[in-house]
């Protein structure tokens, strides 16, 4: 079955456009209960929810959910109470919660009402997605689960999951206005924080009245390894455009509605193309982000090794297709931040020891021991 094909939209013009450009289903985005809005909320109304609600009684055929992400107090269980009324008002059944008491109170309240749990920041073990959904109806896979993780989780959790494909990492998040307070104002603040030591790296920062955020100064974009998530047979793809400009939403979604009815690897020069900031798969494949980047002046990052048996081998999990050595590969080792080559093209095996000509991204070949060899390094050709 095909993935839905999910994106943000704050507006009745933003579900036409996000409609238009491929989507199938729409988060309906309030700044009073949506904790990364970029529009100034009024926390005591839902007028935004309310003019997005009727507003799907024009797509019958489009998904929707709300977005209620905000982490709420306990004195605010009332404003909870008032989001809840307006979805059973409507034809929209799914909610979408980070809160772990608001998606238990849901569940006990309003059974009818389907969950989608995204807690952002953690959840990324069995053994909690596993626990939570007893409650939830989906899960949203965090950021920064690795290919093979993601499917380790899958064969042990049988539950709906999405994974965001293309949008914002979230590093840093606090309930109190940094900028806000500085600034003396009470409205959204948006801006970016320089890195001095890397010149050019902007990190994002939002200041609304749920609290400041700060964001990775590259964006996530898996349109190059688009077959792999395919293969992930997952029950949404989220596109995260807000903030960015209707170009860069329409351009994103378009691309990612081409890989899903082509079944195919996307291209991402035409929305890096209308993107502020750099786009790379980041954790999705390899979790060491300025290692891969001084690998990548030197050479192809192949994988990233994530296992060593002195003497004897090491495991590499594959972030590239692999079609066999041309050369001898080489080791790009975190400890020394050098190169160590191997002699002449080593043997490649499976895990089960089969010799290996051939492999996917997220697939994990062997390959023999090298002299100081560590977990974390970086397999370059």
């Amino acid at each position: 079955m095909t993935p839905e094909l999910i994106t943000f939209a704050g507006s009745v013009d933003g579900i036409r456009h996000a409609i238009q450009a491929g989507a199938t289903h729409v988060i309906l985005d309030d700044p009073a209960i949506s904790c990364r809005s970029y529009q100034d909320p009024d926390p005591k109304r839902l007028d935004t929810l309310d003019r997005l609600l009727h507003a799907t009684e024009q797509y019958p055929n489009c998904i929707f959910s709300v977005n209620c992400d905000k982490l709420f107090h306990t004195h605010e269980f009332d404003l909870l109470d008032r989001v809840i009324a307006r979805i059973l008002d409507s034809p929209v059944r799914w909610m979408r919660v980070q809160d772990i008491g608001a998606m238990a109170y849901i569940a006990e309240h309003e059974p009818a009402i389907r969950i989608i749990l995204n807690t952002e920041m953690g959840n990324a073990n069995a053994q909690s997605m596993a626990a939570f959904s007893q409650t939830a109806t989906r899960q949203v896979l965090g950021n920064e689960l690795p290919v093979a993780a993601i499917k380790t989780i899958q064969k042990t959790v049988d539950t709906q999951y999405e994974l965001m494909v293309h949008g914002p990492i979230l590093l840093q998040y606090s309930y109190r206005r940094y900028l806000g307070s500085l600034m003396e104002t009470e409205r959204v603040i948006q801006g970016s924080i320089d890195d001095t030591d890397y010149p050019g790296r902007h990190f994002p920062v939002l200041d609304n009245r749920h609290g400041h955020f700060m964001f990775f100064y590259m964006d996530r974009c898996l349109l190059g390894y688009s077959s792999v998530v395919l293969g992930l047979n997952l029950s949404g793809w989220i596109v995260d455009g807000r903030g960015q400009s209707d170009a860069y939403l329409t351009t994103a979604l378009s691309a990612y509605r081409h890989c899903l009815d082509a079944q195919t690897t996307g291209d991402a020069k035409p929305v890096q193309a209308v993107s502020p900031r750099p786009l790379k798969p980041m954790f999705f494949l390899v979790n060491n982000t300025d290692q891969e980047r001084q690998a990548e002046r030197d050479g192809l990052v192949l994988g990233t090794v994530i296992d060593v048996i002195k003497g004897d081998c090491i495991h590499v999990t594959l972030c590239e297709p692999f079609r066999g050595f041309q050369a001898p590969p080489r080791l790009l080792l975190p400890q020394h931040d050098r190169h160590q080559p191997y002699a002449s093209i080593p043997p490649v095996h499976t895990l089960t020891g089969e010799p290996c000509t051939t492999a996917e991204p997220g697939d994990i070949i062997q390959l023999p021991w090298i002299k100081g060899a560590s977990p974390k390094a970086v397999l370059v050709v």
